[in-house]
């Protein structure tokens, strides 16, 4: 099982106020920006499947709602999603698995944001390093991405390769993802500069890699 990593806030501010004249919302919409340092980065992306329990390439399938796991902390957000998997690049389970992402709107209305937390959007496809949580709150059994900003990545277009049809497809092998590129919106750390760099092709390297060291010391 991966290792779960806490997370230390820094700084949280209200940034913005927005009116909403959706009657199913708020009147205000308040906007909070939450800034956050994590214990520990993961130094290669070896290491980045070491200290994963799930390493998959898939979409969303549809956003469940929100969890707010600590009373006495607003900004702890939450977004569940249900992640439709195309491919498993470490362990295996169910196609549809649920993941939690920090961020989201807050039952008063309230949207949070963490800086540099990467959202993972309908219509696109992701590269996911995820924990398994063990939490006696809602998150239990749920997957994260490891390392707060570390675990996140969209898969996009390389050398004229067509996204969106990949997108589409429901299943996915090892080779259909060969050469295609990695990114975050804003890179923010050594760790996600370097699996940017390698793409799925080095992710895919490095997958082979650990499996022929593990069998080897069989």
């Amino acid at each position: 099982m991966g290792k779960i990593f806490t997370s230390g806030i820094i700084a949280v501010g209200i940034v913005a106020t927005v009116l909403g004249f959706n009657y199913d919302k708020p009147e205000k919409v308040e906007l909070m920006e939450v800034d956050a340092s994590w214990d520990y980065e993961p130094q290669s992306i070896d290491e980045m499947y070491e200290l994963s329990d799930l390493v998959v390439v898939g979409k969303v399938k549809e956003e469940i709602g929100t969890i707010q796991p600590f009373t006495f902390d607003e900004s702890v957000i939450y977004t569940e999603i249900d992640f439709k998997v195309n491919t498993f690049l470490k362990g295996e389970t169910s196609k549809h698995i649920p993941v939690v992402n920090y961020g989201g709107t807050s039952p008063e209305g309230k949207v949070i944001e963490w800086h540099g937390i990467e959202k993972i959007n309908k219509d696109k496809l992701y590269l996911l390093f995820l924990e398994k949580l063990e939490t006696e709150d809602d998150r239990n059994n749920k997957y994260r991405p490891i390392s707060g900003i570390a675990g996140t990545y969209e898969v996009s277009k390389s050398n004229g390769k067509e996204i969106n049809k990949l997108v589409k497809e429901e299943n996915l092998s090892i080779d259909d993802l060969e050469g295609y590129e990695l990114k975050v919106q804003e890179p923010m750390s050594v760790i996600q500069n370097t699996v940017i760099e390698a793409g799925m092709e080095g992710v895919i390297d490095s997958k082979e890699r650990l499996k022929s060291n593990y069998n080897s010391n069989e």
